[in-house]
């Protein structure tokens, strides 16, 4: 397969998640800044035989138009929104909202998208752990893992705004665009 390499020396991780739990995560946690940020599972009967991320079991992030009104609504009351996307994708269009930051929650490279290590630390930088915010991405993945990060260390109040800035812009929500 193209861009699939295999490296024997490399250990798999079991999947934690219920719907993947008989498959196993490659790269590992340590090695997945070599890779395009991607996850591949491989079943364990059959090492050749890949699985895409997400499996079909596994939910994807909500974005009914009933989640994404009830997202401008929070918006509109004054809800301030983190967009997790890089600044390039931000500058080519957000959430037209009165308070909303920027601050990636992956870099984009030449060899792929890496961590952003200093996430935290900037998002703490902005809010407040008993703030209440919105998180936005592209199409609900990486502000699903930003959310579940803030969650994990003490950002209670933060909510997906589920289904990322692709589903707003589907569903004819007010967008900033950039200026020519």
């Amino acid at each position: 397969m193209r861009g699939i390499r295999i490296f024997p020396s490399i250990q798999t991780q079991q999947s934690a998640h219920p719907a993947t739990q008989n498959l196993l995560l490659f790269p590992p946690p340590s090695f997945r800044k070599l890779f395009s940020g991607s996850l591949w599972f491989f079943r364990p009967q059959n090492p050749l035989t890949i699985s895409s991320w997400p499996p079909s079991t596994v939910p994807m992030p909500e974005s009914s138009p009933s989640t994404l009104e009830r997202a401008k609504k929070l918006l509109d009351s004054g809800y301030p929104l983190l967009d997790v996307r890089t600044v390039e994708e931000f500058r080519r269009g957000h959430v037209k909202t009165e308070k909303i930051v920027n601050i990636p929650y992956l870099f984009s490279f030449e060899h792929g998208r890496e961590k952003n290590d200093r996430f935290l630390e900037e998002v703490s930088a902005v809010f407040n752990t008993d703030d209440r915010f919105l998180v936005v991405c592209a199409i609900g993945i990486r502000s699903l893992e930003a959310t579940q990060e803030l969650q994990d260390n003490g950002f209670n109040k933060v909510k997906d705004q589920g289904g990322g800035f692709e589903a707003w812009v589907k569903n004819g929500f007010p967008v900033a665009k950039p200026k020519a």
